[in-house]
């Protein structure tokens, strides 16, 4: 079956165009008079009437085939509202300085994956554009006094993303309890989803950005469950709270946290032998459940996806003893992703259908604790699979993938990922080729079965027939 390419809308297609011959034809007279002899404040060029729309689609098409700035001299204008600059790295002070004195009308910023922003260029930058709405210094360098800057001016601010930065408990809470430069509002009042992921916080942290931030939404600060519990316990008239997702390394406080925010539909808990799940049952609303606990049962698990699993969308467990397979088939028909690291299962049947809905699939079978192979199965059989990750996994196997494909399953598989899976050969995996139209990414890593000439194989097939399909060997 052909692997076709979506087709070009004449927007994409100007834009490439534009992008391919941007050296040699739109940007060869600032390079010829300009570049490398002064900085500009403001420029007129080729591109200074056209839509922020239009330019923000050239600088993404320009980042995939390597921008200058020499391009962004030329398309950094002030009709742009969304800009995306993320991993770009070099010449950093001179393009923030062009987006502070010409993009005024910025609304959407995206800096991420720059290791190296000057100090002075962001302290200026976010203290002029009061605008922004949304900024994404995730990966960067960013700190604690630019957290302040950004928390005292940019007072329309909805989304900031800070995770994996420089940002401390003292920049959260710069953000969350600033002065306002002007006005009687400042960022903390207006932002409603706060990323902080990978960032070296404590637990009191939680709690300063939850007290002082009234209208947040999304917070995944590993204790806002923590935050939450000590907020109720001082201020309990703030219940209840807008809050979607309750984080914590325990289940400690969950019946005081769950009760105060009705509308969480994340739970992620590092799980102890003493904590039960009972009091996650009254989050009517819960749609993804994430749990660690390392070589221990969850009291209570059985229990809550009896009650809630009907909603739930997205499951997660790592680590867990006594996984209740049958629980999680008979009542989670809804679920898009399964992920399953490590488990030990109950032996008991798993009654139940296929998972019609299941979309992504992540299992690493532990040692001595395999999973059934009914659950592969149904999950093989699900019309929507589009990720399977399967690692350590001797319960895949040829038998298995010409089963699923017999039945035409896994039409719509995009990336298929066999890491130390001893039980496949390469005879299933060249039908899946030809049978799967939209797979993008097939990996084979330390699979004994599988070998270097299998992989050439693989990929001579795709390629005699113009497939686009990238396979990784190991």
């Amino acid at each position: 079956m052909p692997h076709t390419a979506d087709p070009k809308t004449l927007e994409e297609l100007c834009c490439k165009n534009i992008s391919q011959n941007m050296d040699n034809l739109w940007c060869k007279h600032y390079d010829e008079h300009f570049h490398g002899k002064s900085e500009c404040l403001y420029l007129l060029g080729p591109f200074s009437n056209l839509p922020g729309v239009l330019l923000s689609q050239l600088i993404k098409y320009l980042k995939n085939n390597g921008v200058r700035i020499g391009h962004l001299q030329l398309l950094l204008d002030y009709s742009l509202q969304d800009l995306d600059l993320s991993r770009l790295s070099k010449n950093m002070g001179t393009v923030l300085n062009t987006i502070t004195n010409r993009c005024v009308n910025l609304r959407h910023l995206d800096l991420s994956g720059n290791a190296k922003l000057p100090l002075q260029g962001q302290l200026a930058l976010f203290s002029t554009l009061r605008g922004l709405e949304s900024i994404n210094l995730s990966s960067t360098n960013t700190s604690d006094r630019v957290m302040s800057v950004i928390g005292a001016y940019c007072t329309q601010l909805q989304e900031l993303d800070v995770q994996r930065s420089g940002v401390t408990d003292l920049g959260l809470n710069s953000l969350a309890a600033s002065v306002p430069s002007h006005g009687t509002t400042t960022a903390g009042q207006s932002i409603t989803k706060l990323s902080v992921e990978g960032c070296n916080l404590s637990p009191e942290s939680a709690f300063g950005v939850i007290k002082n931030m009234p209208n947040l939404v999304h917070f995944d600060h590993p204790d806002s469950l923590w935050g939450v519990t000590q907020l109720m316990l001082q201020q309990p008239e703030r219940a209840p709270l807008a809050l979607t997702s309750l984080e914590g390394s325990s289940a400690a406080g969950l019946e005081v946290a769950a009760a105060a925010c009705p509308d969480c539909t994340l739970l992620r808990l590092d799980m102890d032998p003493e904590s039960s799940l009972e009091a996650a049952e009254q989050l009517s609303k819960l749609t993804e459940l994430v749990l660690m606990s390392p070589c221990e049962p969850c009291p209570g698990l059985a229990e809550l996806l009896a009650a809630r699993g009907a909603g739930l969308t997205n499951l997660a467990l790592n680590g867990v003893t006594g996984v209740p397979l049958a629980a999680a088939l008979r009542h989670c028909r809804s679920l898009q992703s399964l992920i399953l690291i490590m488990c030990r299962f109950r032996s008991e049947p798993a009654p139940g259908g296929p998972l019609s809905n299941l979309e992504h699939l992540w299992l690493a079978e532990e040692s001595d604790g395999a999973p059934p192979v009914d659950l592969l199965r149904r999950a093989l059989a699900s019309p929507v699979l589009t990720t399977l990750t399967l690692q350590n996994c001797d319960t895949i196997t040829d038998a298995l993938l010409e089963e699923a494909l017999d039945a035409g399953g896994l039409a719509q598989l995009e990336s298929l990922s066999l890491e130390h899976c001893g039980q496949v050969t390469v005879e299933p995996l060249l039908r899946l080729v030809l049978q799967c139209p939209r797979l993008e990414t097939l990996r084979m890593v330390m699979c004994p079965q599988l070998s270097r000439r299998d992989a050439a194989e693989v990929r001579r097939l795709a390629e005699g027939n113009g497939w686009r399909l990238q396979v990784e060997w190991q």
